[in-house]
């Protein structure tokens, strides 16, 4: 009998340190697996990686959990919740730093810059991007190595590309693509590398290069080819419907545009399907296929609420898939309270608008009658300014306007006045931080830095120019930097 037990208990043993490194092994061919859906079915990554995670939680596998962790970030980004995957990425990298796991390490970086630059956080961008560069000198694996310090090279090409520093983006890319051509051939090597030359074409379209730019989309094709990546396909349809926009292909750049947004659909990326739906509405505005562009328009703004209502709900996603079964008992004994309460509460909130929407009513007509008063007012006060032109200068008002400064509006219409009244005389009801973008955007300044003067998002900026245009019906290209001066 003792025998038996004995026998037991080493046969329970043996099994269990199997299991525990079958389940290692597991976990890492689980990973692999998730890292190929992240390209193919996002929907499937973020429950997929929670799943790995708590496997790798279970038997404390660090390696695991910090890998699990990066690819619930990256299943977040497809999302565009940008902020959550960063608290993701900020937490694949405590654990790989705990561990010295130099390759995760550097990839949470890269992650962590990315989710920064979609959040406008640019300062911080460059400072991950150096971090990870660092990281990327302790790895072992030299092909690991080569390959780390092109994505990264690529990104910090990005980063200067952003901040119009074209000759040190191409620097970048160079740099990216050397590193990227000592890898070991491979599809992975020809997927980076065909972005890199897709980057490359971008500069030499932005520099009106365009025969080396179609140079490098050719070179990006046939690295490509080799390969089924859908991204990188998407990317070079993308270039070349920019391409030929640029030398006023319009037709041609629409069947681009076409090819772009249904690789898009298929990698469900969302806010680069409402971008192409934006560009194909120009396109068509400017082909005279009003229908078309107004379609297009409706669709891009129909996918930018779905963006906006889904942004809650994705960053409840984490919350709910580790306490899932609690929160489904919860739900189950508190659903009739709570869909009493939610009925309540709308209700109230629909009498209190109507209220509001009733009393704003009653002022509108008090409103009007004062509109006509305060423009005179405003006409007179300014006649009184013009006589101190002579010390207005239009250096003075751009510093003015760069530390935002809240006399830059009065001065600029003093200086400006035939564009600011034809401006009032388009739309009287234009807002005052409208007026004041679109006195930065006849100075010059750029949409960039116009966010950064206002402490706003670089999409925020362009949504409102973008509303600046509607309610004038101004048409201007989407190259035109100085549309203002059509008025």
């Amino acid at each position: 009998m003792e025998k038996i037990f004995l026998y037991s208990t080493i046969i329970l043993l043996s099994g269990s340190v199997f299991a525990q490194r079958y389940t290692e092994l597991q976990i890492d061919q689980m990973i692999e697996d998730i890292d190929q859906m992240v390209g193919k079915e996002p929907d499937k990554v973020l429950p997929a990686s929670f799943k790995c995670y708590n496997y790798s939680k279970e038997i404390n596998y660090k390696k695991g959990m910090a890998n699990s962790l990066l690819l619930t970030g990256k299943g977040l980004l497809s999302l565009e919740q940008y902020d959550t995957a960063l608290e993701y990425a900020a937490k694949s990298e405590a654990i790989a730093s705990r561990q010295h796991y130099s390759e995760i390490m550097c990839e949470a970086c890269r992650m962590e810059a990315e989710c920064y630059r979609l959040l406008g956080v640019e300062y911080q961008v460059y400072k991950m991007l150096q971090k990870a560069m660092r990281f990327t000198l302790d790895i072992r694996d030299q092909n690991k190595q080569y390959h780390e310090k092109g994505v990264v090279f690529s990104d910090m090409a990005h980063y200067y590309e952003r901040m119009e520093k074209q000759d040190s983006a191409l620097v970048y890319y160079e740099n990216s693509d050397n590193m990227l051509s000592r890898m070991k051939t491979g599809p992975v090597k020809n997927v980076d590398r065909s972005l890199v030359a897709s980057g490359m074409a971008m500069l030499c379209m932005e520099k009106q290069q365009y025969d080396l730019a179609e140079m490098y989309l050719k070179k990006a094709e046939a690295l490509g080819e080799s390969t089924d990546g859908t991204e990188v396909k998407m990317k070079i349809f993308r270039n070349k419907a920019k391409l030929e926009a640029a030398k006023g292909n319009s037709e041609i750049a629409i069947a681009y545009y076409g090819k772009t947004l249904l690789l898009a659909k298929q990698l469900k990326k969302k806010e680069l399907q409402m971008l192409i739906y934006h560009r194909l509405s120009m396109l068509y505005e400017k082909t005279g296929e009003e229908e078309k562009a107004v379609q297009c328009f409706l669709e891009g703004h129909k996918i930018s609420n779905h963006l906006e209502k889904n942004k809650t709900t994705a960053r409840e996603i984490p919350v709910k898939m580790v306490v899932k079964n609690t929160e489904q008992q919860f739900k189950k004994s508190r659903m009739g309270t709570v869909t009493g309460l939610c009925i309540v509460i709308f209700f109230i909130l629909f009498l209190v608008g109507r209220i509001f929407w009733y009393c704003k009513k009653m002022k509108d007509e008090q409103l009007a009658m004062k509109r006509t008063e305060q423009e005179l007012k405003r006409k007179e006060t300014f006649l009184k300014q013009v006589q101190n032109i002579d010390e207005i200068t239009i250096e003075k008002v751009v510093q003015l306007g760069v530390e935002n400064d809240p006399q830059f509006l009065p001065q600029f219409a003093i200086i400006q006045m035939p564009f600011y009244e034809r401006l009032l005389e388009l739309k009287p009801s234009l807002k005052e931080e409208e007026l004041k973008i679109g006195a930065m955007r006849k100075l010059g300044f750029s949409t960039k830095e116009i966010a950064i003067i206002t402490d706003v998002s670089v999409r925020s900026v362009e949504a409102r120019i973008y509303r600046i245009r509607k309610k004038i019906k101004e048409f201007f290209s989407e190259e035109e930097q100085h549309w203002f001066e059509m008025i």
